[in-house]
């Protein structure tokens, strides 16, 4: 089930997901936010979620729509930039292996939606191709950051621990990936 209203000049989309947990809500370009909503949550309380973060809708379709859009391959970018991927990514695996000597089974490059990586329980490595497109370092902390997953399957202090050791301005890496979501995911 769907629904949409405009908040200015801004399409906001509320669609209803069984497996969602809780309200998200994910500006799509600076005219478009959709927002998942449990189904547990009604359309009229996912609306006044909405109306609550305003403020947070208008500075972000702001920044984005004064941002330099690059431009990314959408009809075979998964096929085109493959590859390109698991070349970056393996050299990344080798440059950081003696810091993170961590052993993982396979390494997968996908085109992901919603994040830039991710590491399983059974220690599979998952990637998503656009990371070809990000600025080397922080292409680099994506990486390192599944590395030490293969440790710690947590976001725990030992986590952070160990990203310190090469990272230790992940944070400011952190804010500026989110930055790039706009772009890549």
């Amino acid at each position: 089930m769907n629904h949409q209203f405009l908040l200015d000049s801004i399409s906001v989309h509320l669609r209803k997901v069984r497996r969602a947990k809780r309200l998200t809500l994910r500006l799509i370009t600076p005219a478009q936010v959709n927002v998942t909503i449990p189904y547990f949550v009604s359309f009229k309380q996912a609306h006044d979620f909405v109306l609550t973060k305003t403020d947070w809708i208008y500075k972000t379709a702001n920044k984005l729509s004064q941002s330099p859009k690059k431009q990314f391959t959408q009809d075979n970018g998964l096929a085109a930039h493959k590859d390109d991927a698991q070349q970056l990514i393996a050299s990344i695996i080798e440059k950081y292996t003696s810091t993170y000597p961590y052993a993982h089974k396979k390494v997968f490059v996908k085109n992901l939606k919603t994040r830039w990586g991710s590491c399983s329980s059974a220690q599979n490595l998952n990637f998503n191709y656009r990371l070809v497109f990000l600025p080397e370092r922080l292409a680099e902390y994506v990486v390192v950051h599944e590395l030490c997953h293969l440790k710690e399957m947590n976001h725990g202090p030992n986590f952070w621990k160990l990203v310190t050791q090469k990272f230790p301005d992940y944070k400011q890496l952190r804010k500026q990936l989110r930055e790039y979501s706009f772009y890549c995911l």
